[in-house]
């Protein structure tokens, strides 16, 4: 047997774990490898004490236990690539020591991760992959894993403070990162596809969700209470087949959904206290109702595609905000009301042709000027005072409004007009 090749022979099947700057980590080689390698050095003393083909024809004994040493080899062989596909229910730590590639089941880690822990090897989990709880996890890299059948879920690691995730690209059940008190980032470059929610929610430290790939949600997009999340990279997300609630983030400044086209859900944005831009340029639709509110430096709005709501549509609390894009909005399926909005000096619904519910434009302090020159509907209530500069608008092709008892409008100029029930 060449040296070369023999010593390439005698790599060791499983890599070394990743460490950290401030932490080394030795491999150390399992009763299969050690058998392994002392089964190979026979091999290579029975091969150079006397070399296979010198060997006379009669020595049928010394050619026996050198095809016994090779079964044997091939059989650790087989053993080795067997258990790649891990089976049942298994930690993080039992991944490493099994050098598991593909686990058919579930990887369950309470308590039991310390320090740093890396699984360079797996690449693919059939089931859940849980990992919460844990006091001592400093951090976690599964660098190779590509694909989650069930839930993704990594919550109360008090000191854990940064995920490898590089490789991910599905995960068929939702994404849930949740109260991890020292996570920095959370980067998931690759990731296309969550058949559930993503939610991120009560990580204090976290200052930046990267998932520059993902395109859709099979159970919305939920980013709540980081109170240092600065900045949110969703460019590609289109559909989220459930609610978009992104509320309580005390750092975040900017919102850009610039491929998000409709949701399932409801879309609501409030009490992030220093978000100055919201920019859904391509939302065009929403099974639920929008809610924008009580965001206090936000000053500027920009739906410019939303054409209709199945539910209320909302703008109401944020004080700062001067500008609102809804030039192409047709219709909401209930109220649209624009309330509260101190700063807002123009409003413009020149698409708008009909509300389900009530019509509310009220308490706007240097509301300026009001558009709605196609609205020819209500389904309750037409509500527009106590704006103090508004001084007149018409709403030419008014023609019903769906009241309590009945409502008379006459034409209006240079006042506001409050029609109820």
């Amino acid at each position: 047997i060449p040296h070369s090749s023999f010593t390439h022979r005698l790599q060791p099947t499983r890599p070394t774990l990743h460490s950290h700057s401030y932490t080394q980590r030795v491999w150390l080689p399992s009763e299969r490898d050690c058998t392994t390698m002392l089964l190979r050095l026979l091999l290579l003393v029975l091969a150079y004490v006397e070399p296979l083909h010198a060997m006379p024809a009669n020595n049928a004994e010394r050619r026996r236990a050198m095809q016994m040493v090779e079964t044997v080899l091939d059989r650790s062989s087989q053993s080795g690539t067997a258990e790649a596909v891990c089976r049942g229910s298994v930690s993080l730590v039992e991944c490493v020591e099994r050098g598991c590639v593909e686990v058919e089941g579930n990887i369950i880690d309470h308590g039991e991760a310390i320090g740093n822990v890396s699984v360079p090897r797996l690449q693919r989990v059939s089931g859940i992959l849980q990992v919460y709880s844990n006091t001592a996890l400093t951090w976690l890299a599964l660098p190779n894993l590509s694909f989650i059948g069930g839930d993704l879920k990594i919550a109360n690691n008090a000191v854990l403070w940064a995920i490898d995730l590089s490789d991910l690209v599905t995960v068929d059940g939702y994404l849930y990162v949740y109260n991890n008190a020292g996570l920095d980032r959370l980067d998931i470059h690759v990731l296309l596809y969550t058949g559930g929610a993503l939610e991120v929610a009560y990580n204090d430290a976290l200052t930046s969700i990267q998932a520059p790939s993902l395109t859709l949600t099979g159970g919305g997009l939920i980013i709540i209470y980081n109170d240092r999340l600065s900045t949110i990279g969703l460019f590609s997300l289109a559909f989220a087949h459930g609610n978009v609630d992104i509320n309580n983030n005390a750092a975040l400044e900017r919102i850009d959904l610039l491929s998000l086209l409709t949701t399932v859900g409801h879309l609501e944005v409030y009490n992030n206290n220093v978000l100055e831009i919201i920019d859904l340029p391509l939302f065009n639709y929403t099974g639920g109702f929008v809610d924008v509110a009580s965001n206090e430096e936000l000053m500027k709005l920009n739906l410019p595609s939303l054409t209709s709501t199945a539910g209320n549509l909302k703008i109401w609390g944020n004080r700062a905000l001067f500008s609102v894009d809804l030039m192409k909005l047709t219709s909401t399926g209930e109220d649209l009301e624009v309330s509260y909005n101190d700063a807002l000096t123009h409003l413009l619904l020149t698409k708008l042709t009909f509300t389900g519910g009530d019509l509310k434009i009220q308490f706007n302090d240097a509301l300026r000027l009001l558009d709605m020159p196609l609205l020819a509907s209500t389904g309750g209530d037409l509500r527009v005072v106590y704006n103090q500069r508004l001084s007149e608008f018409e709403v030419p092709r008014l023609r019903s409004i769906t009241c309590g008892r009945l409502c008379q409008l006459s034409k209006l100029l240079g006042a506001d007009i409050a029609i109820r029930g």
